[in-house]
Parts: C-alpha cells; structure tokens; sequence
C-alpha cells in the first residue's frame, strides 16, 4: 500500500525494489488481485545481500527463486561490485528508526 501511494503510476514505480523483507513482500503480492500484481510485475524485489546470505536456509527456494539479488547480473557493475550498497541503506534505516524512537513525541517545537 505504501509503495502504491509513493509510486502512483506504474512508469513512476523504480524497476528495483530493495527491502529486507521482499520475500515476505512478494508472498503478499503473489496472493493479492490480478490489477496489483500487474502492477508490480515490471519490478525486482531483491532482498538485501545480508539477509540471504545470512537469514535464510539454502532450502527456502521461494526467496531463492524470486528475491535472490545475484540472479539479476544488470545489479552488479562490470567489475562484480553491487551497483547499490544494501547493506548501508539497511543501516542507515535501523538507525532513522531508532532516531524516530526518540522524537516521535517531542512536541514541534523541540524537532
């Protein structure tokens, strides 16, 4: 619902998606009605290289399947490095949330 609200037309939707939890997210999408499923179908949705690597077995073949983010070789430069470092942006996110801990009840004032 979020992404449909912050991309409202599917030409302004990014091509990848990256999230943590993009194989829970395409289980969703998988189960939902056709018009949302369309609407995503143009779309990658890797999950972050620490998460596969280290957050599921080598059994859990859905994630491997559809959010692997080495079956997409156009995510790599020419020289093997990842053209996005998802890792830093997980970081940075657990950080702001953490931040957002502290001043969601700061009155407007104090922001």
């Amino acid at each position: 619902q979020f992404w449909r609200v912050l991309f409202p037309t599917k030409r302004s939707q990014p091509q990848v998606h990256w999230h943590d939890q993009n194989c829970r997210l395409w289980a969703m999408l998988n189960n939902k009605d056709q018009v949302t499923r369309d609407f995503f179908a143009g779309c990658v949705l890797p999950v972050n290289v620490f998460h596969f690597k280290c957050k599921h077995k080598a059994t859990d073949l859905e994630c491997n399947r559809h959010c692997n983010p080495y079956n997409w070789p156009e995510l790599h430069t020419s020289d093997g490095k990842w053209r996005f470092n998802s890792s830093a942006a997980e970081q940075a996110n657990a950080w702001f949330c953490k931040y957002h801990a502290i001043v969601r009840k700061m009155d407007v004032d104090r922001y």
